[in-house]
């Protein structure tokens, strides 16, 4: 029987005014590319972030889509409370931060210098375990310019905080083209390489299966 697995891809917006909005680059290609493998073993749900890339349709593959920061924790709490999910993968490039004050209508433009004071976001991942402890959570560490002592070092750290099972960290400045380099971190210190997104999706599938998760 297909088990079911919950994730969540591409970028967070959050408000500045009622017309623009604050971001990230990311596209939510990995997710999509980890949702197209997985959904070939598993019913998929995919949480899914304004972003450029959008899955191949598949039977077993529903997507659910997103704008903003409240909206994707209201719908993954949701999902965790109304279906029982075997794991979760994190993938979204969640905003750490957001104006301090969202300004109603719009900020008028003409101005030559503009100040925005920021406050910190809650951190989505940790609602993960909250709501359901037995569930199976993938989170992931982006970071930039760290070497691959100190990434590995700061996902194992953040994967306990979170209260992770498997951790996946990349860093921004080893991204060239199609080539991207991911480390998957297990509880047990295990740590194993990927060199682009589509191995990353396999190299997961595979801990999945012998893990009995999917």
């Amino acid at each position: 029987m297909r088990k079911d697995i919950l994730i969540t891809a591409g970028p967070v917006f959050v408000r500045l005014d009622d017309i623009r909005v604050i971001s990230n680059i990311s596209t939510g290609s990995t997710g999509c590319e980890i949702a197209e493998r997985f959904s070939k073993k598993a019913r998929v749900t995919l949480l899914l972030g304004p972003g450029r890339a959008f899955p191949k349709k598949h039977k077993a593959l529903t997507v659910k889509r997103f704008v903003y920061f409240e909206e994707l924790r209201k719908l993954l709490r949701s999902e965790l409370v109304t279906h029982k999910y075997k794991a979760v993968i994190h993938t979204a490039a969640v905003s750490d931060y957001q104006p301090v004050k969202v300004r109603k209508g719009k900020i008028p433009s003409g101005r030559k210098k503009m100040t925005v004071a920021f406050k910190p976001l809650p951190k989505i991942i940790k609602d993960v375990k909250k709501v359901d402890n037995s569930v199976f959570l993938v989170q992931f560490k982006l970071e930039a310019g760290l070497n691959k002592s100190k990434l590995i070092g700061k996902a194992f750290k953040n994967m306990e905080e979170n209260k992770a099972d498997l951790a996946v960290a990349n860093d921004l400045f080893r991204i060239k083209g199609d080539k991207h380099l991911f480390y998957i971190l297990s509880r047990d210190k295990k740590v194993y390489k990927a060199g682009t997104k589509k191995e990353l999706a396999e190299k997961l599938a595979a801990i999945f299966e012998k893990g009995n998760i999917i």
